[in-house]
C-alpha cells in the first residue's frame, strides 16, 4: 500500500487570499491520489478545502485534518452530510461552511493546506498504492476506530484536553490507522514517533473490542457496518 507524492493538478485553486508572509504547508495524506476518512454514506461528488487546522501535528503528519466540504461546479450545495459527527468535531470553515475532522490513509500521499480539491465519496481508496481498479477498501479496525472518533466516543482520545494533548492523541490514532492499512510495521519510527503495537492506546482499545484478533482487524470492512466511507479524488 505504499503511495507516491501527489502531483497537484491544474484544478486546484486558492479560495482565500494569503500574504507572502504566510506559509503553505504540505503533509502526508490521502486526498486526490488516495482517500481520507469520512463518516457519511457513499454518494455525490463535490470539492473539499483543507483548513489550517489547529489539531494537525504538522511536520509530515496526517490527521487530524480540518476539512470543509464546498460545492462543486453545478453540484449540490450540501453534498456531504455531516450528521454522523459529534458537535465537538464540527467547526466554522471557509465561506461560512462547517468543517469536519479526518485522518490520512496512505503515508506517501500529499495534500496542501489552504487548497481545494475535487473529491468523491467511495468505498475504497482509488489511485493510491494499490493498483487494483476496484480500489483498496479500508480495514475493519480503521473503520471502527474512526467511527468512534467521529461520534466523539473514542476511549482515550483527548477531545477536551490541551491542544498539545489532542495533537498527541492524533499522532497515536494516525499511527494505528497506518498500521491497520499496512503503511507501517510494528516498531517503525515515523517523524521521531515509534509505533508499537503493544503500547499504542488506540490499538489497545481496538483489540479489546475485537478479542485481540490482530489479523481480523486488518480485514476489509463493509462500509455499511460503521457508516465510514472515503473521499477519493
Amino acid at each position: 500500500m505504499s503511495g507516491h507524492p501527489l502531483i497537484k493538478s491544474k484544478q486546484e485553486k486558492h479560495i482565500r487570499s494569503y500574504t507572502y508572509e504566510e506559509v503553505i504547508r504540505t503533509y502526508a495524506a490521502g486526498l486526490m491520489a488516495a482517500s481520507t476518512l469520512l463518516a457519511v454514506e457513499i454518494g455525490d461528488k463535490g470539492q473539499i478545502y483543507f483548513e489550517e487546522g489547529k489539531y494537525q501535528p504538522g511536520g509530515g503528519w496526517g490527521g487530524e485534518f480540518t476539512v470543509t466540504p464546498i460545492p462543486g461546479d453545478g453540484g449540490p450545495v450540501d453534498w456531504l452530510n455531516l450528521s454522523g459527527y459529534a458537535d465537538k468535531l464540527i467547526g466554522p470553515g471557509a465561506d461560512g461552511r462547517k468543517t469536519f475532522q479526518s485522518f490520512c490513509l496512505e503515508i506517501g500521499e500529499f495534500v496542501t493546506e489552504t487548497k481545494k480539491y475535487h473529491a468523491e465519496i467511495t468505498s475504497a481508496a482509488i489511485k493510491g498504492g494499490v493498483q487494483d481498479p476496484k480500489g483498496d477498501p479500508i480495514s475493519i479496525g480503521t473503520s471502527w476506530l474512526y467511527s468512534q472518533f467521529a461520534k466523539g466516543q473514542l476511549n482515550g482520545y483527548a477531545y477536551e484536553g490541551t491542544e498539545d494533548a489532542r495533537k498527541r492523541s492524533a499522532i497515536d490514532l494516525q499511527l494505528a490507522i497506518w498500521w491497520l492499512e499496512d503503511e507501517i510495521i510494528d516498531g517503525q519510527v515515523h517523524n521521531d514517533h515509534k509505533f508499537e503495537l503493544s503500547s499504542n492506546i488506540f490499538m489497545e482499545v481496538l483489540l479489546a473490542e475485537f478479542g485481540n484478533d490482530k489479523d481480523g482487524v486488518k480485514k476489509d470492512a463493509d462500509p455499511n457496518t460503521w457508516g465510514v466511507s472515503l473521499l477519493s479524488g
